[in-house]
């Protein structure tokens, strides 16, 4: 968004429980500014860039010299770890992110050369979280999970290599 903050339109609205008390109804953080994020409130991405993004994040394709590819996949500290830039899980290749009101999930599978992108407009997690804000509705007996992970995993059991996150 630079320094202006505006956000083209159209645009969704996001919304968050961040900043507030009592944490009981979601507001719509759209109009907050994304730049005391620095770099990860810096960019404003459709769903063809991330899969476009995605891919060449995972692949290192167009984006890292082979070296630089090479050096990166072997950054991870254990078969479920984060490396430079991209964790990796059960050979499923990405990155989370989120800002108040808005979270993504952008998974690459290896095994099937499957990008998935999941953008949502909250970023309030659900399950038995600790630390992170949740509704009064929140089913605690599932796992903590951002908005985009929870879709996230639901998709790649579809496509019949399930991603099991780290517990948050």
């Amino acid at each position: 968004p630079g320094d202006s903050d505006a956000v083209p339109s159209p645009h969704p609205r996001g919304f968050t429980l961040q900043g507030l008390e009592p944490l009981n109804e979601p507001v719509d953080a759209m109009n907050w500014t994304p730049t005391f994020a620095g770099a990860a409130g810096a960019l404003i991405s459709t769903v063809e860039d991330l899969l476009t993004y995605d891919r060449a994040l995972a692949t290192g394709q167009g984006l890292l010299s082979p070296a630089a590819q090479i050096a990166r996949l072997k950054s991870f500290p254990t078969p479920a770890g984060y490396g430079l830039a991209v964790g990796c899980i059960d050979g499923w290749v990405g990155h989370t992110g989120g800002l108040p009101g808005f979270n993504t999930a952008l998974y690459y599978d290896t095994t099937t050369d499957t990008s998935v992108v999941v953008m949502v407009n909250s970023d309030i997690s659900s399950g038995g979280c600790a630390e992170s804000p949740t509704l009064s509705d929140n089913p605690g007996e599932l796992p903590c999970a951002a908005p985009a992970t929870r879709i996230f995993v639901g998709v790649s059991k579809a496509l019949g290599h399930e991603f099991t996150p780290v517990p948050s």
